[in-house]
């Protein structure tokens, strides 16, 4: 069941935090903006690059970018979600939302 939870939980956060750019509450900083640029940049170099290897180091290489992007999407999810329940913790503790000992469950779960 505690599976479940977390996956259902993972799934939730992960699309309100990916997938609706539209809507009024999405914002990008500039920092974001200039950092996508840059790696879109470098994305091209490096695939001409890439090219350029023999097909055993250039599997290895693309194996470990991929694996650093996983990481980095993770990561991402992580504070997301210690974003969510710190505020979730805030609320409760300014007694906005009354103090639930199933939210502590919740993140003892979840850890």
């Amino acid at each position: 069941m505690e599976n479940l939870v977390w996956s259902k939980m993972n799934q939730f956060l992960r699309e309100l935090r990916c997938e609706d750019a539209s809507r009024g509450s999405y914002f990008e900083t500039e920092e974001y903006r200039n950092a996508i640029t840059e790696k879109m940049g470098k994305r091209r170099r490096y695939q001409e690059a890439l090219a350029n290897f023999p097909s055993v180091e250039k599997e290895c290489i693309e194996a470990y970018v991929e694996a650093v992007e996983e990481c980095t999407n993770e990561e991402c999810q992580k504070a997301y979600m210690q974003g969510f329940f710190d505020c979730i913790m805030a609320l409760s503790g300014a007694k906005i939302i009354k103090p639930r000992e199933e939210i502590e469950n919740i993140i003892n779960v979840l850890k």
